[in-house]
């Protein structure tokens, strides 16, 4: 086997080769999951303070202010990873990169746009609401049954078969979100 790793995971066999992968992948993985835990149990304190001083904030612009702190840390993290590509850019004859440039976003924009709404749009204020009113345990428990949304979205978009294992899985999923929520 080597350096190179196999898992299964929601019936889907995936590879890495090199334990670099698994590693790196792994790591932002855990680390995604540790901070968006963290934003959670952070807003659920911050409509506290806002309201023990008779202040008021919405679910959508709660959202937004953590799409925007996303955002200048996600960006701040493209110039540091992407410094070496913007030297070699830079060296390039101008009307070669804005033809390639172009043509790259040309098909992305709409995908993007499409993501930044639903996900960070939607699903972050969405996300917020809940926080102002549900303690950040329940809501995340709720948010665990992403996976079972997945399915159908990734059959259409990708033509990703869900296969007798994925099913099980969500089924699993959504069992505890609703043994949870009958427990309250």
């Amino acid at each position: 086997m080597g350096n190179d790793w196999e898992a299964e995971a929601l019936g889907k066999r995936w590879k890495c080769e090199g334990n670099a992968d698994l590693f790196v992948g792994t790591t932002f993985a855990v680390l995604s999951s540790l901070c968006g835990a963290a934003g959670g149990v952070l807003s659920r304190r911050a409509y506290e303070v806002a309201h023990a001083t008779g202040e008021r904030i919405d679910g959508g612009n709660a959202g937004f202010q953590r799409s925007l702190g996303g955002l200048l840390l996600s960006g701040i993290c493209l110039l540091v990873v992407k410094r070496r590509a913007f030297k070699i850019q830079s060296k390039a004859p101008r009307e070669l990169v804005t033809a390639a440039s172009k043509k790259k976003w040309r098909g992305v924009w709409p995908w993007v746009l499409a993501n930044g709404f639903a996900g960070q749009t939607l699903g972050v204020s969405c996300m917020q609401w809940a926080l102002e009113s549900t303690p950040a345990g329940i809501v995340f428990a709720i948010l665990a049954i992403t996976p079972i949304v997945i399915i159908p979205f990734a059959f259409v978009l990708e033509g990703e078969r869900p296969t007798p294992r994925s099913l099980v899985g969500g089924a699993i999923a959504v069992g505890g979100v609703i043994a949870l929520a009958l427990s309250h």
